[in-house]
């Protein structure tokens, strides 16, 4: 038995798969550069492409040259995350041309322009390459630790592309944003966890919370379920079997105590906390899933076959996120952890009322999706190939899609 299989309760069987985890990563990492191959010949060669930014957050005049602010136009998230990239650490409102709308609520998601930041050298000019650049080899690492996990499992390498191939990430690697390095921290996180290696397992949660905030779902969910074991161990010895071999709780604290001190530090920059900008950004409903009820109304009332595959991709994965814990029903204290951060997830996304434009959404189910597949690799439970045959499916649709079009 691996140590993966002692920290999971999985039945890991000796097959010698060394040397395809690698292979599996290169298949990755060869998809993600095809996809900026192509985009780029649709755009003539522009990298503006993949930042998106829009004059009414920069100054066409003051922005690099390599750079063209699209006219009348909000940009999308990834010039926020190019101007963190160009000065990680500035407190200036405006920097290369580029502005803030919620100074901290954006600066608080340091984590993926700190590695474009170190990738580019600090160069400006070389910012946008490095951007995808971080972005393809992150998707390489999620890659390569999906096949880590899989073989623990005793499973063939190359179902760590079931991790990597969400179609989520394309989206996320043609804007230049942070989904891919969070969730590649994120399964970092769940591998070093089920081996029982608590200090990277930590880092690993911490550079995660300080890439994407909505990554600390696992950090909480350690310690909800570390305390329930001292509790249940204490008061109800008959369900120890159900949270044995709990993850410290440290392990999850230390990444919510450095980002609440990465809160303060930013409160004091900018005189405003991050999770007062977040607040003015959420629009919660009364009753959960009403604005997605209304989305897929409005994807199928549209008259549109691209509304109708829409709906069926986001009906197709909360249906994975859903069925995976339930099916695999494993027992002990990190699955638990994983499938309460999962049912967190999905509870969260339902109470969204804006889904953005497009198949943006799939941004949203990235971390979710990361996590249930990690648990379903895990797992005895056989896998039906015809899982990864559909997700091939969608993620050529998404590919044929935003290749060109994103």
């Amino acid at each position: 038995m691996t140590q993966a299989a002692a920290g999971l309760g999985v039945d890991a069987r000796p097959t010698d798969w060394r040397g395809r985890t690698s292979l599996v990563a290169l298949t990755a990492v060869g998809a993600a550069l095809l996809f900026v191959v192509l985009r780029l010949l649709a755009g003539g060669g522009e990298v503006n492409r993949f930042i998106l930014v829009g004059d009414l957050f920069a100054d066409p005049d003051r922005v690099p040259a390599q750079i063209t602010a699209l006219e009348d136009s909000t940009g999308y998230d990834g010039q926020y995350f190019y101007r963190l990239s160009l000065s990680p650490l500035s407190t200036e409102r405006e920097v290369h041309g580029i502005r803030f709308d919620e100074p901290p609520f954006r600066h608080q998601r340091i984590g993926y322009p700190a590695f474009v930041w170190l990738a580019s050298g600090g160069q400006a000019t070389a910012v946008p390459w490095a951007m995808i650049a971080v972005n393809i080899v992150g998707l390489g690492l999620i890659a390569l630790l999906g096949a880590v996990l899989a073989r623990d499992a005793g499973r063939s390498p190359w179902w760590g592309l079931l991790v990597a191939g969400f179609p989520g990430f394309l989206i996320t690697l043609g804007r230049g944003l942070s989904e891919i390095v969070a969730c590649a921290a994120l399964l970092g996180a769940v591998v070093a966890i089920s081996r029982r290696s608590w200090v990277p397992a930590t880092l690993l949660l911490t550079v995660a919370a300080l890439t994407r905030e909505s990554t600390l779902i696992l950090a909480v969910a350690i310690v909800a379920v570390g305390v329930g074991a001292v509790v249940i161990r204490r008061f109800a010895p008959r369900w120890a079997e159900l949270v044995a071999g709990a993850v410290p709780i440290i392990v999850g604290l230390v990444p919510g105590l450095v980002y609440l001190a990465w809160q303060v530090v930013l409160r004091g920059w900018w005189e405003e906390d991050a999770v007062a900008a977040s607040g003015r950004r959420i629009d919660a409903p009364l009753v959960p899933a009403v604005g997605l009820g209304r989305q897929l109304g409005e994807w199928l009332t549209g008259g549109s076959g691209l509304g109708l595959m829409r709906v069926v991709w986001l009906v197709a994965f909360l249906a994975f996120l859903v069925a995976v814990p339930l099916l695999v029903r494993k027992r002990g204290g990190p699955a638990l952890a994983l499938t309460l951060a999962v049912a967190a997830y999905v509870v969260l996304f339902l109470m969204r009322t804006n889904y953005e434009r497009e198949a943006f959404f799939l941004r949203y189910l990235a971390e979710p999706y990361v996590l249930a597949s990690a648990l379903l690799l895990l797992s005895q439970r056989g896998i039906s190939r015809r899982l990864p045959q559909a997700l091939l499916l969608l993620w050529v649709a998404v590919f044929a899609q935003y290749a060109i079009d994103l």
